[in-house]
């Protein structure tokens, strides 16, 4: 992962999809913290924040990081 974190992730794992199945979460939710998406998708926190910040950098989503925490919301901008 970009952060360092060493992870094993299954051959056939479709990214886009991954992408999409996010996006619909988030937008369910309204926003969702890394400790929340993990527990939705069953995988690590370090994993669920690498794949926010990857819908961040395609302009899907948008964080905020405040006194609460850090949470992704969809980017209607």
């Amino acid at each position: 992962l970009s952060s360092g974190v060493k992870s094993f992730e299954l051959a056939n794992r479709n990214e886009k999809k991954d992408m999409q199945e996010i996006i619909a979460l988030v937008n369910a939710s309204k926003s969702m913290s890394a400790g929340e998406l993990a527990n939705q998708l069953g995988i690590p926190i370090s994993v669920a924040r690498e794949r926010f910040v990857a819908a961040e950098n395609s302009g899907s989503l948008c964080r905020d990081d405040s006194i609460e925490g850090l949470r992704f919301y969809p980017n209607e901008f």
